[in-house]
């Protein structure tokens, strides 16, 4: 069983699945932007700009993008990387629809008030991340938490929709070898994807790119906090 419980100021939610794919697509749903929201980031702007673009290949939609305008204009410059993910999962949807899949999913009001929790006890995947919210916790703890969460759940979903996975981050390390992180770098990864989603994934990742912060670029945005580790156990057999 999978359960997210979400409880800070007027923001609030519980979502629960037995399922563990349905699990993860519907935790990844149910955060969605909302992070970005608490920290005063209009992440919709974000999206909207990218949205404008005309362009019909990817290399051209590239040039258009402007990272540094786009997120100052919505409110984002003190949080860069964090939402440099917004606009490549724009990218992302232009060229192979949705990295995670939209789901319509039920919310309910949180279960344990006063708390940031994510469980999931499934034989093939436990773990565990709490946190008690107080009248201290800062809009910027409640969204590292959720953005840690974010980014568990997106690794694992992509464990289970790329079996290939490990081979096509071998295969795109190749083809990228001396590439940074740069623009020009995805399209490089985007040219020897051969259009797949799952290896263009692998490959942006090694560039630096995924569709939501990863656990080092969360640490990386609020080097304040003491961010809550995920705590699980192997499973036996």
């Amino acid at each position: 069983m999978m359960k997210l419980n979400f409880d800070y100021g007027k923001n609030g939610f519980y979502f629960e699945s037995a399922s563990l794919e349905d699990g993860l697509v519907g935790v990844y749903n149910a955060i969605g932007d909302l992070p970005y929201a608490l920290l005063g980031i209009d992440a919709m702007k974000i999206r909207t700009e990218l949205q404008k673009s005309a362009a019909n290949d990817f290399s051209g939609m590239l040039q258009q993008v402007k990272v540094g305008e786009i997120v100052k204009n919505a409110g984002g410059s003190e949080f860069m990387h964090l939402c440099e993910p917004i606009i490549f999962d724009e990218i992302v949807k232009r060229f192979f629809g949705d990295a995670v899949p939209k789901k319509s999913i039920s919310l309910s009001a949180p279960q344990l008030k006063g708390k940031m929790v994510f469980i999931n006890d499934s034989k093939d995947w436990v773990i565990v991340k709490k946190a008690t919210v107080g009248s201290d916790t800062t809009a910027r703890e409640a969204a590292a938490f959720l953005f840690g969460v974010k980014a568990a759940v997106y690794s694992k979903y992509l464990s289970i929709k790329c079996p290939q996975r490990s081979a096509d981050s071998a295969m795109m390390a190749k083809a990228l070898k001396g590439k940074r992180k740069s623009l020009g770098a995805l399209n490089d990864a985007y040219n020897a994807s051969g259009g797949r989603l799952c290896a263009f994934l692998e490959g942006a990742a090694l560039l630096g790119y995924a569709p939501t912060p990863s656990q080092d670029t969360i640490k990386e945005a609020f080097p304040e906090l003491k961010l809550p580790g995920m705590r699980g156990r192997k499973p036996k057999g």
